[in-house]
């Protein structure tokens, strides 16, 4: 097959391989033009791959596998997050400061398990009454900073207090604490307690969750958790000791860079 860019709209850099515009080229000196439709095609005409039987979709169903979507908003403000990154570049990562919040249930169990083939993997889950913990917690690039598991759901109260009793102590003048836009993050009340000592609040862009590390962090900490298995509030508080302490500074610096922060470029395409 010919590897000379010309445009094919189902190919893409990442899956064939081809130059930056994403495109599929062919020439009409093609030492293989017999075996390649697309050398056939005239300027502008496009070949659709889906056909069967034929090479280049034998060379599609090669390289193109079926993949589960990843779902992102639409009303993500594509401007605002640009204008995000361009602004954060130049802060130096260690004065960032993540806050954020994750939920707990009594119910959970690993999610993946193995079985002979062709056969299903059962496992037992509690379906009576149970009862749902929250942990509120901060990543810095250093690791876990600041972190509280408590009963029920956050509220405006239990935040601000955190912020007065945990976060604000352990600030260092000049540190930035980024938050998402859940409501109960913004509380005025916080925010002048951050001002007051000397460190400034910002937010995300709207529906940004690949812009946020510690999200990363809460899905280790949920997948240790679900190992873990605990029944009641009190194996909760024990089981997030150790699944907390799985999170090192190395993979805080990870999760910094996997999002967009530090040295370097991402290790991988923002969504």
């Amino acid at each position: 097959m010919c590897s000379h860019p010309r445009h094919f709209p189902w190919a893409t850099t990442q899956a064939l391989g081809r130059t930056s515009c994403g495109a599929l080229r062919v020439c009409a000196v093609c030492p293989r033009r017999n075996a390649c439709r697309l050398c056939q095609l005239a300027p502008g005409e496009r070949w659709d791959a889906r056909q069967s039987g034929d090479a280049v979709a034998r060379i599609a169903r090669a390289w193109l596998h079926p993949k589960k979507k990843t779902l992102i908003a639409q009303e993500r403000d594509e401007e605002a997050r640009d204008a995000w990154r361009a602004e954060i570049a130049g802060v130096a990562p260690d004065r960032l400061v993540f806050l954020d919040e994750t939920g707990v249930s009594t119910t959970l169990v690993p999610t993946y398990a193995r079985a002979p083939k062709g056969t299903r993997a059962y496992g037992p889950v509690p379906q009576a009454r149970h009862h749902s913990s929250t942990l509120l917690a901060t990543l810095t690039i250093a690791g876990m900073g600041q972190c509280v598991v408590f009963k029920g759901a956050l509220d405006r109260v239990v935040f601000d207090a955190f912020v007065d009793q945990f976060l604000v102590p352990a600030l260092r003048p000049g540190q930035i604490v980024i938050l998402d836009n859940l409501s109960v993050h913004k509380s005025a009340h916080a925010q002048q307690a951050i001002a007051n000592a000397n460190c400034e609040l910002r937010f995300l862009p709207t529906y940004s969750p690949d812009l946020n590390p510690i999200e990363l962090a809460n899905s280790l900490y949920k997948h240790r958790m679900r190992r873990a298995r605990p029944r009641s509030h009190e194996e909760v508080i024990t089981a997030s000791s150790a699944a907390l302490a799985d999170i090192t500074p190395a993979k805080a610096r990870a999760f910094f860079r996997h999002a967009g922060y530090g040295q370097g470029e991402p290790d991988r395409q923002p969504l």
